[in-house]
Formats: C-alpha cells, sequence, structure tokens
C-alpha cells in the first residue's frame, strides 16, 4: 500500500502536546476498516502465544482454520 505523503495530516503543537487534526472522512474510514479488530498488549515474558491461542478459543469458539 503506497501513502501519499501530502495527503498526511501537518503536526502542531497544542500547548507543549504534540497533535495532529484528523478530517472526520478519515476516522469514519479507520474506524470501518478496524471494527472487527481487537487491540492490546500482552507480556510474552509472563504468558506464550500458544496459551493466548488456547485461552481465545476457549473463550471465543472459533469456526474455520
Amino acid at each position: 500500500m503506497e501513502i501519499d505523503v501530502s495527503e498526511l495530516p501537518v503536526p502542531s503543537l497544542e500547548g507543549n502536546i504534540p497533535s495532529i487534526r484528523i478530517t472526520q472522512k478519515a476516522l469514519d474510514r479507520g474506524i470501518s476498516f478496524y471494527k472487527f479488530s481487537l487491540v492490546g498488549r500482552l507480556d510474552f515474558q509472563r504468558i506464550k502465544l500458544d496459551k493466548v491461542r488456547v485461552i481465545a478459543a476457549e473463550k471465543w469458539s472459533p469456526q474455520g482454520n
């Protein structure tokens, strides 16, 4: 996927906090694209990915491969 850099929002400062403004259209497109995504963080020093898969399968009962 190629990104046209000229379409990226221009960063600015709101007080001393870096900020960007995102159009409602871009926000809606992002929400639509990721509406079925699960976003989170795991500490893989304490739990292995295989264990996460087992727990997820028990809780969600996924179908297919």
